[in-house]
């Protein structure tokens, strides 16, 4: 599949190119406000020369405050990593969710970008897993962090040790243990400790995007508002809860 050259410039040109290409399969999202940006995590992003050993150091650090702060323990470390990445923490996950109204708010919601035509990046994870041998047990599986021994690989002392021969990434499930998670659907690819853009791998066959014009941004916003897709539905905390109060009662 190549859709790149298409424009979705409406909530509605988004639901009838979805009809028109999702031919029945699981589709995950992903937005991003500059169409140009790659499909790489914000670790090698942060630290381009040095990602899987700054992630080990970050884990650590991290790790050594926040135990007193946390309400509940913490006890494993993809449990840690999640927890990094939720509180914006450079890590290898790449977040995706399983809604594509979700992902278009995110490819539109920072006004400031509003002169960038933005992305909505489109994974088909089962045939992306399967193309690099990592396919589940049964047609429709994922694998699971924590669960299963395959992602056993993924986790940072273990990249660490292999770094010198890099997997590829792989779509995987994580349990959704936190409001933040569950209101955005989250999924995500896991990256090993080869930073290939994801969007380089498989020539385009399982992962695509579709371009937001620059333009369409603010009136998209609009209609996803009146959807009640916000900051507050994606990001359920108080802040963001006063936020909106505010803005309902101030029009």
């Amino acid at each position: 599949m190549k859709h790149d050259a298409i424009e979705v410039a409406t909530v509605s040109d988004l639901i009838a190119t979805l009809r028109a290409h999702s031919e029945g399969q699981t589709l995950w999202y992903r937005g991003q406000g500059d169409k140009s940006w790659p499909l790489v995590p914000s670790i090698v992003r942060a630290y381009p020369d040095a990602p899987v050993e700054t992630e080990w150091a970050l884990l650590k650090r991290f790790r050594q405050n926040a135990p007193r702060l946390l309400s509940e323990a913490v006890t494993t470390e993809w449990e840690w990593l999640f927890l990094m990445q939720h509180y914006g923490v450079e890590t290898r996950l790449l977040d995706w969710t399983e809604s594509p109204l979700l992902a278009l708010y995110f490819s539109v919601y920072n006004d400031e970008r509003d002169d960038t035509d933005a992305a909505l990046w489109v994974l088909d994870p089962l045939h992306f897993n399967h193309s690099n041998n990592c396919g589940g047990s049964i047609p429709g599986d994922f694998p699971f962090c924590g669960v299963d021994n395959l992602m056993e690989g993924y986790l940072t002392r273990n990249v660490m040790a292999s770094v010198q021969s890099p997997q590829n990434p792989i779509a995987a499930m994580a349990p959704r243990s936190s409001a933040r998670i569950a209101a955005q659907l989250g999924v995500f690819t896991v990256f090993h400790a080869d930073f290939e853009p994801l969007e380089n791998l498989c020539e385009r066959q399982h992962v695509w995007k579709y371009i937001i014009p620059a333009a369409s941004k603010p009136r998209i916003r609009k209609d996803l508002e009146v959807l009640q897709i916000n900051k507050f539905s994606l990001f359920p905390e108080l802040a963001n809860a006063a936020q909106l109060a505010k803005e309902r009662i101030n029009g």
